[in-house]
């Protein structure tokens, strides 16, 4: 696609506002209570293509940006297709400049690391709830149970206990809506963002130690 450099820093700020709202907004885990077969007050089934949904257009608008923005650095730096006597140095499995690998450095990162810290404080934030739901619904059993056997000790027995308590758990319990398996994801996407950050440190270290320039010093 050709497009101008204004159209460019247009789609370039447009895609870092998109990025940031999503980050506020959207949502990448949930829980249902027992048998409800609901999560954010829909059906688990809709939250999940949701879930799948926001993951994707943020993983597509990150890409874009990054696209975006060293399509610019390579232009404002004077680079086109017939350039030559570039230095490039490969990172990761890709050809980057040196313009290229700070703005990767400087922009990219930090967004795609801002991504991973709200997967990570969603992923949390879910674990608490259903834990705190569940621990709750617990002492509610027992307390129950005690209040049952003192009643009716004589008539209340084993099986008819593990029922009662059963029967609470399948319609107070909290578990997890997950269909991203958020922990292996998290896991994932922060060591290829540290790869890369290693990767690019190295490219700049290697570029900064042979590369001269000529400066007039007073």
């Amino acid at each position: 696609m050709d497009i101008t450099i204004h159209r460019a820093l247009s789609q370039l700020k447009t895609t870092k506002a998109r990025i940031t709202q999503k980050l506020h907004e959207d949502i990448y885990i949930s829980s249902t209570i027992g048998k409800t077969d609901l999560a954010e007050g829909r059906p688990v089934a809709a939250v999940e293509r949701e879930i799948q949904s926001n993951y994707d257009s943020m993983m597509a608008l990150l890409k874009n940006y990054e696209t975006l923005k060293l399509a610019i650095i390579r232009s404002n730096s004077g680079i086109t297709r017939d350039s030559t006597n570039i230095t490039e140095g490969e990172v990761n499995g890709r050809r980057m400049t040196v313009a290229e690998a700070i703005a990767v450095q400087k922009y990219v990162l930090p967004l795609k690391t801002s991504f991973v810290t709200t997967l990570a404080s969603q992923l949390n934030n879910a674990k608490h709830t259903v834990e705190t739901a569940n621990s709750q619904a617990n002492n509610e059993i027992a307390t129950m149970l005690d209040a049952l056997s003192n009643k009716d000790s004589k008539n209340l027995d084993r099986s008819q206990i593990t029922t009662i308590a059963e029967a609470y758990q399948q319609n107070k319990f909290r578990k997890l809506v997950d269909p991203m398996d958020l922990v292996n994801k998290i896991d994932t996407l922060r060591k290829e963002n540290d790869a890369l950050a290693v990767g690019i440190d190295s490219f700049l270290s290697k570029s900064n130690a042979i590369q001269h320039i000529q400066v007039e010093l007073d």
